[in-house]
Formats: C-alpha cells, structure tokens, sequence
C-alpha cells in the first residue's frame, strides 16, 4: 500500500472512531435523503424514542415528526456550513413522555448533517419553570444540567454591564469550570467574558424575553446551550445550560474532515492528467491556495545541505511577486529555521511580533508576506 494510501485509510479509520465514540446522534445524508452514515447513538435513539426500523433515507424515517425537512434544504438561501433549524419532536408512544432536538447543518451543496439529541430532562426543566417558578429551587440538587439564578448589574442610566450569580446548582461549577460563583458577577469569574453574554441576558433581565441558543465563549474555551427566562423580582432571571463543547468538536471535527476529504478527492481527479512536475506542482499549489484561502503557496525543495531551497512552481496573488527562485533559507529566519529542519511544523502569526525575525524582518515583508505556515515533508528520506 502506497504512503497517501495508507495516510487516507488511517485517517478513514480514526473518522470513523470518532463517529461511533460521539455522544450525540449524527446522520449524514445526501440532497435525496440517502444516509450515507449513522453512528450508533442515532440508531439508538431514533429505533427507542420514535421506534424506527428502516434506516436507508431520512425523509422517511423521519416523515411522521418532521415532514417539512426536504422543503427546507430545498429553500435556495440554505448555504454550506450553516446551521438551518433546530426541531425538536416527541417521542411517540414513549412513556413517560420523551423529546429529541435535531440540529440540521448543511455541509456541502450535496451533503448534509443532523445531529440528533435526548432533550427530555431540557424540556421537562422548560416546563416546569415556566408553570410554577416557586418549584425552581427543588431543582436544584436534582436536574443533572447547569442552573443558576442572576441578577443584572447596571449603570447609573440603567444599562446592563454585568451580571450576578445570586444562587446556583451543584452542576454549575462543573459545567462552566468556574468556582465559588455564587455572589460574583460574571466579569469578576471571567474578565474576559465577551460583551455578547451581557448583552444577550439583558433582554432577558431587562426586557423580559424569554431566549432559547447556542453560544460560544472563547475567554471560557466553551461552548453552551442554553434557555434563559425572566423571574419576578425586577432584574433576576434563571439560566438552565448544557456544555456542548465536546459535541461542539466532534461535529467540526466531522465537518473538517469532510472537506479534507473531498479536496483531496478534488486535488486528485486534478493532477491525474498532469505530467512534468512543474505542472503538478502550479496545480496543486493553486487549488490548496482556493481551499485555505491563503495569498501564496509554494512547494520547496530543499538542497542537500539543507542552507537553500528552489521554487519551480506555485501560487501568487495576481498582486504579489513571483517567489519562484533560489533562496537561502536563513535569510528569513535562523530560529524559524532551525525548527524547520528538525521536521518541525513552523506558524508565524505576524512577522512583525514574532521575536524570531527581528533580524530578518525586512526580507520577509519584502514578498509582502506577514504570516505564514512551513511544513515540512519527506521525500527520498530527506
């Protein structure tokens, strides 16, 4: 077996892995409603909660719950990457009662995404807060989601800059990695906290909403679901979340190894006509430059002694200058390449902050390059 084969059934092999370990259902599908995959936790949840049997097309399967699904993927604002609609639907038949949420993703022009989760202690929660807010506190002890009771903090005019955790669940700390909560306002547990969290619980404690989403925090490196809901003393209001950031990155990770995928299925029907390797080269170089959105990419090959390396081929921005030729690698940084050849993965955020290149700086910005990638590949066990 070739070394690209093998790399790609490896990589096949650990898709797979992480599609059968996840702990939400996953279906991909095509436009027609083929199920090209499924892992294991959607055939489970779909054959115990809503009894299905047959499993080859989705508009089938999911015909008696959501029947709209088809007309929705056919609305032509729908593009790739994003998130359509999150449904959810009863289970049937199901004592006591129980709910599934499915979150549908459009990954491709052809190819689409559900994942598919057991909502049931969510919607019970929902409930219950909604019908008798006197209850909320005997949950407490007892839900098994992140909850938590807030005060709005505002400003002498009144507008909301904080908030405050006034009480909450034995799960709060360990759903948010925050700890002694209760009594801190948020910007006091994280300083960095994006201005959105604010923002988003002021329509609730101010305005009285009722809000139902999905948000990320990157000062908290998390990723939350949550449904939030106005109490009656002026200003609290109640908070019942989910940390998804463990789903949240297996559903990228399937994602991105998707697109992985078919550029390489792309990049390979490509070069198959190709002969010289300059050709295969420019080519390559061009369609990894449209896949990652990048302003150059070169293939080098470095000499013998390891001190220069030649560009036959590559891309260029029609605004940039040609970086075919010969050049001595240290000239754009002897750090930077000294790392290179010990077969290291080399990133430069910004040339102009990377301490590496203060002697070399000019030589880079002369190519009109201020943040690159070098990575290292073996040929001929060099």
């Amino acid at each position: 077996m070739s070394t690209e084969l093998h790399a790609a059934a490896m990589e096949l092999e650990h898709l797979e892995q992480v599609l059968n370990m996840c702990p939400v259902g996953l279906v991909q599908f095509v436009d027609d409603g083929t199920i090209v995959r499924i892992n294991p936790e959607a055939l489970n949840l779909l054959t115990s909660v809503l009894s299905v049997v047959e499993f080859g097309n989705i508009y089938t399967v999911l015909n008696g719950v959501w029947p709209l699904l088809r007309s929705i993927l056919e609305d032509p604002g729908v593009r790739p990457g994003r998130l359509v609609q999150d449904h959810r639907v009863p289970g049937l038949r199901s004592r006591p009662a129980r709910w599934l949420s499915m979150t549908l993703v459009r990954v491709s022009n052809t190819e689409n995404l559900l994942a598919i989760s057991d909502v049931s202690t969510t919607v019970t929660i929902e409930s219950t807060l909604r019908s008798s807010e006197s209850r909320l506190h005997t949950l407490f002890d007892s839900i098994d989601e992140g909850l938590c009771i807030c005060e709005m903090v505002v400003d002498d005019g009144g507008t909301a800059i904080d908030y405050r955790f006034l009480k909450v669940n034995p799960l709060f700390e360990q759903m948010t990695g925050l700890i002694d909560g209760e009594g801190k306002t948020a910007l006091e547990l994280v300083p960095d906290l994006e201005a959105t969290w604010v923002e988003k619980y002021a329509r609730v404690g101010l305005g009285g909403e009722t809000l139902r989403f999905e948000l990320g925090s990157e000062a908290m490196g998390r990723w939350f679901d949550v449904f939030s809901m106005p109490l009656e003393e002026p200003r609290q209001f109640a908070i019942v979340f989910k940390d998804q950031t463990e789903q949240r990155t297996a559903q990228r990770m399937l994602q991105r190894n998707a697109a992985a995928n078919a550029f390489r299925a792309q990049l390979t029907d490509s070069l198959r006509t190709l002969s010289t390797p300059d050709d295969v080269q420019g080519r390559a170089s061009t369609l990894l430059a449209e896949y990652l959105g990048a302003a150059r990419v070169h293939y080098v090959e470095i000499g013998a002694s390891g001190e220069y390396g030649v560009v036959s081929a590559g891309f260029d921005l029609d605004n940039l200058a040609s970086l075919v030729g010969r050049h001595r690698l240290d000239d754009y940084g002897i750090e930077v390449m000294k790392e290179f050849r010990m077969g290291k993965t080399v990133a430069v955020n910004d040339v102009k902050d990377d301490v590496r290149l203060r002697d070399v700086l000019k030589a880079t910005i002369d190519f009109g390059t201020r943040s690159y990638v070098f990575v290292p590949l073996l040929k001929d066990g060099r």
